[in-house]
């Protein structure tokens, strides 16, 4: 019975992190995808009287893509999270969800951010115990470590939350933290 209960928790572990996987890889590329779908039709005499009313709007328009562009040059700007000091990475998260309020542009900006991330299998532990590495780290990172504390830097304004998130993500609910009750 506890063997199924295992396995259970392992194939739903397994199921978040291929999600996981999958969103970050759809919102690296849709702008990609969208762009060589987009149908654009040429404008016809009696609709440019109301492309005139647009203008304004369109005008608008260019300005949040002006804007756009502007957020991510500074994001290219930016030192790795790896680089800072906790100081530092809390007013970058700040920064960050000022520049990126939509959860799918600041998630693509906290994968950014983390490209070139010294790599450490099983970087990731309890602090004691079995495994005392840290429950939360930027200083180095494996695949799964890359996905849970990207997930909890995304729906934390600061390490102190990211921290209490990532309990959240990677540990039984109502459990103490140990490796026993660790979902992976």
């Amino acid at each position: 019975m506890a063997r199924l209960e295992s396995l259970t928790k392992n194939s739903a572990l397994i199921i978040i992190v291929i999600f996981l996987l999958v969103m970050v890889i759809v919102f690296c590329n849709r702008e990609k995808l969208s762009s060589s779908f987009v149908y654009q039709p040429e404008i016809s005499k009696e609709r440019k009287s109301d492309s005139i009313e647009q203008e304004g709007e369109n005008q608008e328009s260019e300005e949040t893509e002006n804007q756009s562009e502007t957020n991510w040059q500074w994001l290219d700007n930016q030192k790795k999270l790896y680089e800072l000091s906790s100081t530092e990475i809390d007013s970058l998260l700040e920064e960050v969800w000022q520049r990126f309020p939509e959860e799918e542009e600041r998630l693509k900006a906290l994968a950014i951010l983390r490209l070139g991330t010294p790599y450490q299998l099983g970087c990731l532990g309890e602090e004691s115990g079995r495994d005392k590495d840290p429950i939360f780290r930027l200083d180095v990172t494996d695949c799964t470590a890359f996905i849970l504390t990207n997930t909890a830097l995304l729906l934390s304004k600061n390490l102190e939350e990211a921290r209490e998130m990532m309990r959240f993500l990677n540990y039984q609910p109502g459990e103490d933290i140990t490796f026993e009750n660790r979902l992976h």
